[in-house]
């Protein structure tokens, strides 16, 4: 069990913002994160703005972000093996040849609009040709996905919006399965299928943990790549020591998402009562952990609002640590790293001509990211 932190500073301290404790600090987050006291619960959530039945209710209740212990880890281990680093670099191939496709079909006058004219088709593509979609359903996914995105930034006012994407791609996937079974593959489809007829899985859990993978594999790195090139925009130089290849890639990426990361933080429920950061934490209540404060904790990154490649910071938590560990983080991190090797390499530094961020809560980014790029000089 991980030992309390020491008080200290406010960052030690579980205050409350509105109705939940708020979780600040990268040391608290970890504790918190890793602790087995606490529950991830989108059930409640959903369960929060007054969907207690129905397709929504039954697709969020079968997610692995309503799961915790044994059926977490079941319903996980499925399709774990496939989301390891070694097991996506089969996928960097696929990226880098996407990337570059979508680059070359820029507009003579070099407008760009990033989120709909790369990342949105570029990540789509690329999570479902890892799941095992036919190419030819990702036009339509697509429309699903963005459903989704878009409910979920104001769930409250959205609710029926997000159960019609939900649901749409929970048929996506119930029908992938069935095509699956008659065509054996190995990949990820093909690993829930045998899970399905072994007995391992219930078939809504499958089909809901398929789903689950389509949306948390395209919302959160769209929104990402979109906040990459906003931030880059404003470090020129990373981006040309990526181009002439300078600066690894990899390094500018992990920067990126700790300074600017889409994931703002996560919600927690209290299984069992303990205390903690001085509060006495009571069943059944709730807690924000705020991931970009965290990543932001001065204790942990000395100067943390620069971004900084140079300074070799310890880890971030953007994709959060623990059991909910994010399952696509390696593919996430090859993806992003692809998109960024394969634009500085063949375009200058980009400059933000029209920026429009969602507006609500979830996960952050740009909905509309227009920008120019200055001659390649590599």
């Amino acid at each position: 069990m991980p030992a309390d932190p020491s008080p200290g500073d406010d960052r030690a301290e579980l205050g409350r913002d509105g109705l939940f404790r708020t979780c600040r600090g990268h040391q608290e987050a970890v504790a918190l994160l890793s602790d087995r006291r606490l529950h991830a619960n989108f059930r409640r959530v959903i369960e929060w703005v007054g969907v207690t039945e129905g397709p929504l209710w039954e697709a969020a209740a079968a997610s692995l972000l309503s799961m915790d212990g044994a059926p977490h880890r079941k319903a996980r281990g499925t399709v774990a093996p496939a989301f390891t680093p070694r097991a996506v670099e089969r996928a960097r191939p696929f990226h880098r040849g996407l990337a570059n496709d979508l680059v070359s079909a820029l507009a003579p006058d070099g407008g760009f609009e990033v989120v709909h004219d790369f990342a949105g088709p570029y990540v789509a593509a690329g999570i479902c040709d890892f799941v095992g979609f036919d190419p030819a359903e990702v036009a339509t996914l697509k429309v699903a996905l963005y459903r989704v995105a878009l409910a979920t930034k104001d769930i409250p006012h959205r609710a029926a919006l997000l159960e019609e994407g939900v649901d749409e791609l929970v048929q996506f996937a119930t029908s992938a399965l069935e095509q699956r079974r008659r065509e054996p593959a190995d990949d990820i489809l093909g690993r829930t299928v045998r899970a399905i007829d072994a007995g391992e899985l219930e078939p809504a859990v499958g089909s809901a943990l398929v789903a689950g993978i389509l949306s948390a594999g395209h919302e959160p790195t769209t929104n990402q790549l979109g906040l990459m090139v906003a931030t880059l925009a404003e470090a020129p130089d990373a981006w040309r020591a990526v181009g002439d290849g300078r600066l690894p890639v990899a390094r500018v990426v992990e920067e990126v998402l700790r300074h600017r990361g889409t994931n703002q933080g996560v919600l927690r429920e209290v299984a069992e009562p303990f205390s903690f950061g001085g509060a006495d934490l009571r069943r059944g209540e709730t807690i924000w952990v705020s991931i970009a404060e965290a990543n932001h904790d001065p204790r942990r990154h000395p100067c943390p609002e620069a971004f900084d490649v140079e300074a070799n910071r310890e880890s971030h938590l953007a994709f959060g640590v623990g059991p909910h560990y994010c399952l696509g983080a390696a593919l996430a991190r090859l993806q992003l790293q692809e998109a960024l090797h394969v634009m500085a390499s063949r375009l200058g530094p980009p400059s933000v001509l029209e920026r429009v961020d969602y507006e609500g809560g979830g996960l952050q980014g740009p909905r509309i990211l227009r920008v120019s790029f200055e001659p390649f000089s590599g």
